[in-house]
């Protein structure tokens, strides 16, 4: 493993720390092309409902050897930029972690150098943080983009602690761009961990959760460039095969056994496990369970995607009848809603 501590200097004059709410953590390896684009959009994030927040950008130069250095000269003189610099390139983890050790906010937003904060994702994540302290992860939806600027489309994450926490069953389900979360809470259960590269952030999510709240915003508070060139692009296999091996490391921690890659019916049997057994866990945590069934119905579904209706309900009612039970329910409330009906 590479040393997550080389010597680096910041090149900029500062805010006082005491004054910094949020940092915006952002790495860059070679990424002259777009930093500029994504500091700029960050600060741009003070429109007139946040004016009184502090915020800074923490740019983490992890030895680059195009012109980045001399883009981020640029912000030398703007003490809302902070730059720190790798004289050798560590990687992203590394990166990441030195961002948090300089960063001075309470809380912390990730944004990759190749990605934009649209306007109103600092406001999104700010008004979710003060309605409900014990957050200490929130996310917004984001849109995926070519570098031709075409929207290919505009995911949404789980809105509820309890649909993120089903999800997980199935892998990662947040945009690491478009995350905010409380900076303190993430170096006590660790920071991100060298060895989940390069689901370093999914890991983080899981061990976040687990020692407090997550909440979702449908707001569009990203916009992250679908990149050829980029880490999740180039880690595509490596990212797969590390994302069911943390997502199975979550199950075995919560039911005993990883996800079976078998039949269908033993898959389904094991999410009924995770969805019972993570009920009980979050009652007993005292988090709502809102977004539980219905993520899980989904999931249940999704493993039986290809069939006829009628074989995908039957699948779903013999291996996880409680699952299938709840969506039927679910469906009638939604209904009896949706009409009126008492």
């Amino acid at each position: 493993m590479r040393s997550p501590d080389p010597l680096a200097a910041d090149v900029t004059p500062h805010t006082s720390a005491s004054s910094v709410l949020v940092s915006f953590v952002l790495p860059v390896h070679n990424g002259a092309e777009h930093v500029a684009a994504a500091i700029d959009s960050v600060l741009a994030q003070g429109d007139t409902e946040i004016e009184l927040v502090v915020i800074e950008v923490v740019v983490v130069d992890d030895g680059s050897t195009d012109g980045t250095a001399e883009v981020l000269a640029r912000y030398a003189h703007d003490p809302r930029v902070r730059v720190v610099r790798h004289e050798v390139n560590l990687g992203l983890v590394a990166a990441l972690n030195r961002g948090l050790r300089e960063s001075r906010g309470e809380l912390v937003a990730r944004l990759d150098a190749d990605d934009l904060a649209l306007p109103g994702r600092l406001a999104a994540h700010l008004a979710a943080m003060a309605a409900n302290p014990a957050l200490v992860l929130h996310a917004t939806a984001y849109e995926r983009a070519l570098p031709s600027g075409e929207v290919l489309r505009r995911p949404v994450p789980p809105m509820t602690h309890g649909a993120l926490a089903m999800a997980a069953w199935a892998g990662n389900q947040l945009c690491h761009s478009a995350v905010m979360f409380r900076r303190q809470v993430a170096i006590d259960v660790g920071g991100y961990r060298e060895e989940w590269f390069p689901v370093e952030d999914f890991d983080l999510w899981l061990r976040l959760m687990a020692v407090g709240e997550y909440g979702g915003s449908a707001h569009v508070g990203t916009r992250y460039l679908v990149n050829p060139d980029g880490i999740s692009k180039r880690h595509d296999d490596a990212q797969r095969s590390a994302m069911r091996a943390r997502a199975d490391a979550a199950a075995v921690s919560l039911v005993g056994s990883a996800a079976p890659t078998g039949s269908v019916r033993a898959r389904l049997r094991h999410l009924q496990r995770y969805h019972r057994a993570l009920r009980r866990q979050l009652s007993a945590r005292l988090i709502g369970t809102d977004g539980l069934d219905a993520t899980a119905a989904r999931i249940a579904f999704d493993c039986t995607a290809g069939r006829p209706r009628l074989v995908r309900h039957l699948q779903v009612a013999s291996g996880a009848p409680r699952v299938w039970w709840s969506s039927l329910w679910r469906r009638a409330w939604v209904s009896r809603r949706a009409t009126g009906s008492p």
